[in-house]
């Protein structure tokens, strides 16, 4: 029998058929062949590793034993070590995009390889964000209140005390960030990534609100899920636009 393989790697070809998949769908099935993945275009549990008539990938799911280097004979970088088998596949999704028209097809070889080396790394660190965004949704506010105050302690942001006045400060900090996302002219929507990719934009300022606010609330042993609860419950019996403010 063949086995499928783990996890995370369906999840990534889901990811890719998802977001990037052809009217072709030419890759619908992943298995193992001994040490290689295997994706065939017709989905059949084919135990050869090599299938003139299919489209046909074999990537092999071991890390080389001397490394991973670039073209040039350079180490490779740590984002490449740590994703080798997801870069690896999605170089050749790249190259099945091509195929069919999704991706440039250059007939020189070297810029071809650079076109499916640079749809890999989007691909992946697209699919890494995704993936930690599905698994994180399962958690409650109180989870997230204590491993978000847990990795400002690891980051050092606690070594020192901190006063309430600058704790809730930092927090309108975040939303005069937000506030010059929109003056700079970007939607309330619109989410960008800087060349480092760190992610911009006013919904990452209103993620960082979330953040202060829950780091602080951890630190002073507020449950915020609990208040929230309550709060809302009370809000909800109070009259149609209640205080008589204008905003």
């Amino acid at each position: 029998m063949i086995r499928i393989i783990d996890d995370q790697i369906k999840r990534f070809i889901d990811f890719l058929n998802q977001n990037y998949g052809t009217e072709a769908e030419c890759i619908v099935s992943v298995f193992n062949c001994q040490d290689s993945v295997c994706v065939s275009e017709d989905g059949k549990e084919e135990q050869s590793l090599f299938i003139p008539e299919a489209d046909l990938v074999m990537l092999t799911t071991e890390k080389p034993a001397n490394g991973i280097f670039d073209s040039a004979g350079n180490p490779a970088p740590k984002f490449y070590e740590d994703n080798y088998t997801l870069i690896k596949l999605a170089h050749e999704y790249g190259h099945f995009l091509q195929k069919y028209g999704k991706l440039p097809n250059p007939e020189d070889l070297e810029e071809n390889e650079k076109v499916a080396d640079s749809f890999a790394q989007k691909a992946v660190k697209e699919f890494l964000r995704w993936d930690a965004i599905k698994i994180d949704k399962q958690k409650s506010i109180c989870q997230w209140q204590k491993e978000i105050h847990q990795n400002a302690i690891n980051h050092g942001w606690w070594d020192n005390p901190r006063t309430p006045g600058e704790l809730l400060m930092l927090v309108v900090s975040e939303v005069s960030e937000a506030f010059e996302e929109v003056r700079n002219n970007h939607a309330m929507t619109e989410t960008y990534y800087s060349e480092k990719g760190k992610m911009e934009g006013v919904p990452s300022e209103l993620a960082d609100v979330v953040i202060r606010i829950m780091d602080l609330a951890e630190y002073y042993g507020i449950d915020l899920e609990k208040v929230i609860a309550e709060k809302h419950t009370f809000n909800k019996t109070r009259p149609f636009k209640h205080g008589g403010k204008k905003l």
